[in-house]
């Protein structure tokens, strides 16, 4: 996965899905926290693209920081 996770990013840095599974992928490898970057900065370079957005709410609360969760609804 990791193999084709940096083939992508070469081919389409930018696609909203690659990093989508990127984010979901360092979620399963336990790097929440990495992918909370990744999706931070996808959110800022892509604002309105909702899955982005989403997926960065759910991992913060997957982490219990409903509080930073809400705060990014907003």
């Amino acid at each position: 996965v990791a193999q084709t996770l940096t083939h992508g990013k070469k081919i389409a840095p930018d696609a909203v899905e690659l990093i989508l599974v990127q984010a979901a992928y360092y979620a399963t490898v336990g790097k929440l926290e990495d992918g909370l970057k990744l999706l931070e900065g996808a959110t800022k370079q892509s604002p309105k693209a909702l899955g982005l957005w989403l997926a960065r709410v759910n991992g913060l609360a997957r982490l219990g920081r409903i509080d930073d969760a809400l705060v990014v609804l907003y």
